[in-house]
């Protein structure tokens, strides 16, 4: 391996995903000028909560140098990086090396439709994933680091099957199938007799191979209660109609009666709360309301999708049929008067966020704001044709809330 390309990948250990947004682009092209490859930026950066299936593949090939290798560098000793020809002390070295480890937590098996074992989802603690192809007929999913058996690169036109699909296949046709997000989710409901499926492996869509393999059956929705989640069940309905005989999702506020983000959370507070057994677990998941979306529904999902591109150019726009412009400002003010009377005060230092609870100041995650503001924006505005609810429209209005929050 080059030298370079080893540096880069032994200081990405002392540099943490969750940086901001333009030190994060200019790792990745420090990494592209180094000789790494694009799947070395999307593993270091699926350790942040920020992770968007996408975005390193995204913004890859629009690296054209510019950022050398010794920018990382300079980033990595910040925080404790000494490069190799200096003398290291021990015990900084050994805690060091401690805090950045990973420990493989589980590995989450893709089976084709004849059953066989073609691709590895592996998940690591702290929350981190790995993915693996297999090379050879009868890859061994105990050994993924087996270079003769696994390879890390996807190969080309690589079609990534359903997780759970042979369980899929033998269902009948009148039994639901429930969509999760996860594969752990999937797991957790197949273990309590449900056929459940996902996209996973950092997929965030249905692809036209899995469609024949749903076709004409009851599919029911469970998104995870965050931003990605509500985006990942809107881009399911879309793809499933005309595919699918039935199409719904689950209506109840779970989060609000377990303060889960997912359905393995609900299912494991029911367990500790309730001590329920599965048989009851299975009873209460089927007891769930389930809302079905007509094909008009559908139908009005997918042109708003279709819509959602376009441009706002001038105020002009609005006169021509498109979108008035937003008073993003006005719409942060009014966040932050929602928000403070539900929570607390917000406040922003040093490019962080809190909260007052009440007694102190609490760390307010960059992705808990976003999801504040998306659900905000929903409940106010999810009726309004003029306004168009986007990430960008989310990240202008935490922009103008910097100046609203910032302490001086």
């Amino acid at each position: 391996m080059p030298n370079n390309q080893q540096t880069a990948l032994n200081c990405l250990g002392f540099v943490s995903p969750d940086c901001q947004y333009p030190e994060w682009l200019k790792i990745g092209m420090a990494l592209k000028s180094a000789g790494c490859t694009v799947e070395d930026w999307d593993e270091w950066s699926q350790r942040s909560e920020k992770y968007k299936p996408g975005n390193c593949a995204k913004h890859w090939n629009t690296f054209n140098g510019g950022v050398s290798v010794a920018s990382l560098v300079y980033l990595a000793k910040k925080n404790g990086y000494v490069p190799p020809e200096k003398e290291v002390d021990p015990v900084q070295a050994a805690a060091k090396i401690k805090e950045s480890s990973i420990t493989l937590e589980r590995i989450y098996v893709y089976r084709d439709e004849q059953g066989k074992v073609v691709a590895l989802n592996l998940r690591y603690r702290p929350k981190t994933f790995r993915q693996r192809f297999a090379l050879v007929e009868n890859a061994d999913p105990g050994k993924p680091d087996d270079e003769t058996q696994w390879s890390r690169k996807k190969p080309e036109g690589f079609q990534r099957p359903l997780y759970r699909l042979p369980e899929l296949i033998a269902a009948p046709i009148d039994e639901a199938v429930y969509f999760v997000e996860g594969e752990k989710d999937s797991d957790t409901l197949t273990e309590l007799g449900f056929i459940a499926v996902t996209t996973g492996g950092a997929m965030n869509k249905l692809e036209e191979w899995h469609k024949p393999f749903l076709k004409g059956r009851t599919v029911i929705i469970i998104p995870d209660n965050d931003k990605p989640g509500f985006d990942y069940a809107r881009n399911l309905k879309v793809s499933l109609r005309g595919i699918a005989a039935q199409i719904g999702e689950i209506a109840d506020d779970l989060k609000a009666e377990t303060g889960g983000k997912d359905i393995s959370d609900h299912i494991q507070y029911w367990r500790d709360e309730e001590a329920a057994g599965n048989e009851a677990l299975k009873e209460k998941i089927k007891s769930l309301r389930v809302r079905y979306f007509r094909d008009h529904d559908l139908k009005e999902l997918e042109a708003v999708k279709v819509q959602d591109l376009r441009k706002i150019t001038s105020p002009v726009n609005g006169l021509q049929g498109g979108r008035k412009p937003v008073d993003v400002y006005a719409k942060a003010v009014e966040f932050k008067a929602d928000f403070e009377s539900r929570t607390g005060r917000l406040q922003q230092y040093k490019n962080d966020w809190y909260f007052f609870n009440g007694k102190i100041y609490e760390v307010f995650a960059d992705i808990d704001l976003e999801n504040a503001i998306f659900k905000f924006l929903q409940r106010n505005y999810g009726d309004d044709e003029d306004l168009r609810i986007s990430n960008s429209l989310v990240r202008d209005i935490i922009g103008n809330l910097g100046g609203l929050c910032g302490l001086s």
